[in-house]
């Protein structure tokens, strides 16, 4: 069985290899050879390491109604930034701040960081 895995669902399972997830129980999955996984994320991956900074420590976060996207405002305490950009109106953006760090849109971020667009 071939599977395709929405990058939402690929960065979960990264991040988020708790012991009985959904994400985990896919990477069992995987690993025992039930389907196969179809990706171009290598290279997007590759690029990544290269260029990004890495945070090692991730805080505990429960900020989010949604439980798997609560990696994300970690990432940004954990790395003190100043900006966390998403497109989740519902659950991350609805919530404004977290830990010091502004939850904005790519369009307010671009504005407010004074980025041309």
């Amino acid at each position: 069985m071939l599977v395709v895995l929405d990058t939402n669902v690929l960065i979960s399972v990264l991040l988020l290899l708790a012991e009985g997830s959904p994400p985990a129980q896919l990477i069992v999955h995987w690993r025992q050879g039930r389907f196969d996984l179809l990706t171009a994320a290598g290279r997007l991956i590759n690029e990544l390491r290269s260029l990004a900074v890495v945070v090692e420590m991730l805080p505990p976060v429960a900020a989010s109604a949604g439980p798997y996207d609560n990696y994300l405002p970690s990432i940004a305490a954990g790395g003190q930034a100043d900006f966390f950009v998403t497109g989740d109106k519902a659950d991350l953006l609805a919530l404004g701040t977290h830990a010091g760090t502004k939850i904005v849109s790519v369009r307010d971020f671009i504005t407010l960081s004074r980025l041309p667009s």
